[in-house]
């Protein structure tokens, strides 16, 4: 395989695979930099985006209820018409970005285990003895 940001997929043990996964799981994208795969620069732009708007309208929906507080009932008894519609739709672009943070963790993930198979595969056969 070819060499990518000075990291040889070849070399990799299962440990690092592993740690890869873990890095994976915390920043969708950056286990897969580290190992080698192009794939991994759009994981964490799909990642960062997705954080970001929810960040972003995340505040916009916090905004919207602290300046429409009385105007909230309980949970309980429900919401009016109205106040369901904006509420839908400062949700949805929330609902959104999750969706698009989901693809790509899976995505990353898939790579991870991907190489994770080449790692125990390039592995040297275990000695045992009788």
């Amino acid at each position: 395989m070819k060499q990518f940001l000075g990291i040889q997929t070849k070399s990799i043990d299962k440990k690092t695979a592993y740690g890869l996964l873990a890095a994976n799981l915390i920043l969708p994208g950056i286990g897969s930099i580290l190992g080698g795969r192009k794939s991994g620069y759009f994981q964490i732009l799909l990642s960062l985006i997705s954080l970001g708007a929810t960040f972003y309208y995340g505040l916009k929906l916090g905004k919207w209820f602290l300046l429409h507080s009385e105007q909230v009932p309980d949970w309980i008894y429900g919401f009016p018409p109205e106040i369901q519609n904006q509420l839908w739709k400062l949700i949805v672009p929330i609902i959104y970005a999750l969706i698009l943070f989901i693809i790509s963790l899976v995505w990353s993930v898939l790579t991870s285990i991907s190489i994770i198979r080449q790692a125990k595969q390039n592995a040297p056969p275990k000695i045992t003895l009788n």
